[in-house]
């Protein structure tokens, strides 16, 4: 089987952990299914907006002449090839990662819209929530919903490193992200320190290794997401295999990640009022519950269990 990855995530040697799900999701597939062999063609927009008006050709072109049984696009915009009207259909499934797709993931319109017709010419979805689902199933109704898996090797409790006084809460994204929010962050911990008299300190997620951040994890006491939108947050799950309490506001998967987890929780709506009481429930260990690690394992989110979904789908696309 040729599958032929057209996506605008995925590791470079610059930006050596933009979409690595991506890439571990296709290293497992290979390493569990030989007769599986992958190209990828990866559309960088970081620097060169242009590089997706050149895939419309680029990848059409490989689509036409290449020898694929498949084609598998992550992300909705990375399907902008479609707009090519002389590239031959192939069998397609599409992986929609949030952020493509809804309104608030803070990609603009070009990005729903351009979604919206690689949904069209997919004959197959991935989706990761159930807004997802609803986004896709005009444009395609064959969805199926996958999360990316978590690296259960990577992403374990680990021996604390550092001592502190005060409560460690990571912010798990970089601060220039508007989608992350962080100034609700912001004045979440404010109120834990002016009502609570919760003394906390902030860890930002910003220009570390994937080692580096299981380590931070196994450090802290609490992850805090205040984001606008996710699709299945990374983060969450990440953190989740290493047991660390996430309190977040109500967006993506994050219910059905976090129902039942031990000192876990999820505010109604984006307020910092609500938030800061949740985060001084988790710290006070009021809610028992599974691990976090456990319900990862749980819900199949491992690397071999989401590989396995993914290959029986590839099948059932192209009728093996």
């Amino acid at each position: 089987m040729n599958v032929l990855i057209v996506t605008n995530v995925y590791p470079t040697e610059e930006h050596p952990y933009h979409g690595i799900f991506v890439y571990e999701q296709v290293q497992a597939i290979k390493r569990l299914q030989p007769d599986v062999n992958f190209d990828v063609y990866y559309i960088n927009g970081f620097g060169d907006k242009w590089q997706y008006m050149k895939s419309i050709f680029g990848v059409a072109k490989k689509v036409n002449k290449g020898n694929y049984d498949l084609v598998h696009i992550h992300y909705g915009l990375a399907g902008m090839y479609h707009l090519n009207p002389f590239v031959k259909h192939l069998p397609t499934i599409t992986t929609f990662h949030g952020s493509d797709i809804q309104p608030k993931g803070g990609n603009g319109r070009l990005s729903v819209f351009v979604s919206r017709i690689t949904a069209k010419n997919s004959d197959a979805a991935v989706i990761l929530n159930d807004e997802m689902e609803s986004l896709i199933k005009p444009y395609c109704s064959n969805t199926h919903m996958v999360p990316c898996a978590v690296d259960l090797q990577t992403f374990k409790p680990l021996e604390k490193t550092e001592t502190h006084n005060k409560v460690q809460i990571v912010f798990p994204s970089n601060h220039e992200r508007q989608v992350k929010n962080y100034s609700l962050f912001c004045e979440t911990l404010e109120i834990l320190k002016q009502k609570y008299h919760v003394d906390a300190e902030e860890r930002e997620l910003k220009n570390m290794t994937r080692q580096q951040i299981a380590q931070l994890y196994s450090n802290c006491d609490l992850l805090l997401m205040t984001s606008k939108s996710e699709g299945s947050p990374q983060a969450i799950k990440e953190a989740m295999c290493c047991n660390l309490p996430c309190v977040s506001t109500p967006v993506g998967d994050v219910k059905m990640l976090l129902d039942g987890v031990k000192d876990c929780f999820v505010s109604k709506e984006h307020n910092a009022e609500e938030l800061a009481q949740l985060v001084t429930e988790s710290i006070l260990h009021k809610k028992n519950g599974l691990l976090g690690r456990d319900k990862v394992i749980q819900l199949q989110l491992d690397e071999d269990s989401v590989a396995n979904k993914i290959y029986d789908l590839y099948r059932s696309v192209i009728n093996i």
